[in-house]
């Protein structure tokens, strides 16, 4: 008799801050020492400061048994605390974004291989460390060409080979690209192999690079639509991100505004546009802390793309779909006897998750009176799509801090059967609880 297996799941990105012998405690330097002691890769799980969920959930795919005796007897494992001096270092010298997940080093320091996400299925890390080991080779010919040109001054087809070599491995190209960019002859621009090249390195809005690759813009966009869409978004996504991460380090409301416009140029339609400009600089305000500001333009973005989304409609589509893809499924496996899977990614679960999320980031910065009704609204919503322990658990904190302890209480013991159900870590939500029963003014830190 053949059976099916319908798994529905929302893809999200995910790391762990679960203490396991796996991971030892030390800094990123001596992590390097030990595995160049050892002839060891080192592997650095950089943990989300925000999301607690994304971190518990990848527990489990790190807790895999075939993942951790890859690991144990081949890398030098360190997880450095979020914030901490060794994290902020790490992502300011290898990532454009605060991203989190899973790098990869040799034991010289040579960069191998990045996910800036990661995942519960072990087949994930599998996938990254065979990456990151196919990519040995890769980085012995990028310290050779890095020592040669360091020894000198680099000539052009070197330069382009090393930029080329590090882009591969996901490696920051910034310093390479300037430097690149001085030397070219003024009618290389009008190339459109070098004009391809200049714009995957994702220059900033502020860079020289950008402004000279585009000061053609019909040659630029010749070039440009040659490149397969779903890389050029992933480009126009990096040069937002970074762009934005510069605007907030330096808290330049401008710059934030000139990167909000630029995404939503790259949009097709009013509402698209409209919402790439309001979820800019809702996130720039969120960055730099500014409570007023980013109340408000949360408000504005979650009531106006959100709360007129029908739950129905949504849910009639996922079970649409899913019935499609079965039937699918069952067509094309007809004459084969066993079970086999299918995935389908729900669409109200996804729904939830980013109303969730607006509702939890309005939460940290401690709205009152209307914002702060907004947010319960917003999370009562979220549950409404779809339910599930990080739902449940803001839901209840927004209830409590609304003066309805009652249902608080309720509605987070919910949260933690089903966390407990599924097989993670109730501890942190348990200790919220107790504090309700208390009557704790203060459940958390925020």
């Amino acid at each position: 008799m053949r059976g099916v297996i319908l798994f529905c799941f929302l893809s999200i990105s995910i790391t762990t801050v679960l203490g396991q012998p796996l991971f030892e405690t030390l800094l990123f330097k001596e992590a390097l020492e030990k595995a160049r002691g050892q002839n060891r890769l080192v592997l650095v799980i950089l943990d989300s400061k925000e999301c607690q969920q994304c971190n518990e959930v990848a527990s489990k795919g790190l807790e895999n048994s075939q993942v951790k005796k890859r690991l144990v007897k081949d890398y030098v494992c360190i997880r450095p605390e979020p914030s901490g001096e060794d994290w902020n270092d790490l992502l300011q010298k290898y990532s454009s974004t605060d991203a989190f997940g899973i790098m990869f080093f040799t034991p010289k320091g040579q960069f191998l291989n990045q996910a800036n996400s990661s995942s519960s299925r072990a087949e994930f890390y599998l996938e990254q460390i065979d990456l990151a080991e196919s990519n040995l080779k890769e980085a012995k010919q990028i310290d050779r060409l890095t020592r040669t040109l360091s020894s000198g001054n680099p000539d052009l087809k070197s330069l382009e080979q090393l930029i080329i070599k590090r882009q591969k491995l996901r490696m920051p190209n910034d310093s390479l690209i300037d430097q690149f960019v001085l030397q070219l002859p003024p009618d290389s621009l009008k190339s459109k192999r070098v004009l391809k090249l200049l714009v995957r390195q994702c220059p900033d809005l502020t860079s020289e690079t950008f402004k000279l690759i585009r000061k053609d813009f019909d040659l630029f966009n010749q070039a440009w639509y040659t490149i397969d869409l779903k890389e050029r978004v992933a480009i126009n996504n990096s040069i937002i991100n970074k762009t934005r991460k510069i605007a907030v380090d330096s808290k330049d409301e401008r710059l934030a505004l000139q990167v909000a416009n630029f995404a939503a140029s790259i949009q097709y339609d009013v509402t698209a546009k409209r919402r790439a400009q309001l979820w800019n600089m809702m996130e720039f305000s969120r960055e730099i802390k500014d409570t007023t500001n980013f109340l408000n333009l949360a408000y504005s973005y979650y009531n106006r793309f959100y709360m007129q989304i029908s739950v129905d409609s949504i849910k009639k589509i996922d079970s649409i779909g899913m019935a499609n893809l079965l039937a699918q499924a069952r067509e094309k496996n007809k004459n084969q006897s066993g079970t086999y899977k299918i995935t389908y990614s729900l669409k109200a679960q996804r729904i939830a998750q980013e109303i969730k999320m607006g509702a939890w980031n309005m939460y940290t910065f401690k709205p009152t009176g209307e914002r702060l009704a907004n947010a319960l609204e917003f999370s009562e919503r979220a549950n409404k799509f779809h339910q599930s322990p990080e739902t449940l658990d803001t839901y209840a904190r927004l209830l409590y801090k609304s003066g309805r302890p009652d249902e608080a209480i309720e509605t987070e013991t919910k949260a933690i059967l089903q966390k407990r159900t599924l097989g993670y870590p109730t501890s942190e939500l348990e200790a919220i609880l107790d504090k309700m029963k208390t009557g704790d003014m203060n459940i958390d830190n925020y």
